[in-house]
């Protein structure tokens, strides 16, 4: 991993392509740069430094992103693997584009957040969960967790067209 200022590649050229540094200097104060890939998830320091590119990061609202979307990164997720008793724990996180655009309309800022889990308990079991929150820098933070079936059926609305997570293969 490069920093972008160390990178070989001119500045114009990586913005043809991904999001820069000084996209998220020119945003709102209430805006962050938040991790789809979470650090604390990660079990080595060079994982965890693999997360800050910016290829992983996505606007978000400062507020969720120090309250509740933290509270789940860390709190939530270790209490259900221990609650599941958790041999491995696969996880996907994704946004769903908002409407609208930070950096002069060069990176879209998504209007949800959210995150599922798939927990290995043996080879014959398994435990998943999920969880929602609004991305809106304007209001209070909203977080909701689901069942593996119903986040598929929020995102399945919010994207419109269906949605299916780990293949069907974690209810």
């Amino acid at each position: 991993m490069e920093d972008e200022d160390k990178t070989n590649y001119p500045t114009r050229e990586l913005k043809n392509s991904q999001a820069i540094h000084n996209d998220y200097a020119e945003a709102p104060p209430e805006v962050e740069m938040g991790h789809l890939n979470v650090e604390a998830h990660q079990p080595d320091e060079v994982r965890k430094n693999a997360t800050f590119t910016l290829t992983n990061i996505v606007p978000s609202s400062k507020e969720l992103i120090e309250t509740l979307w933290k509270d789940y990164e860390i709190k939530i997720m270790a209490r259900k693997k221990t609650q599941f008793g958790c041999k491995d724990t696969y996880v996907i996180t994704g946004v769903v584009p908002g409407t609208e655009y930070i950096a002069g309309g060069r990176v879209n800022y998504p209007s949800h957040i959210w995150s599922a889990a798939c927990c290995e308990i043996d080879d014959n079991r398994r435990e998943s969960w999920g969880v929602l929150a609004d991305n809106d820098w304007k209001i209070p933070p909203k977080r909701t967790e689901y069942t593996l079936p119903r986040l598929e059926q929020e995102l399945t609305k919010l994207y419109n067209k269906k949605v299916d997570l780990f293949d069907r293969a974690c209810y």
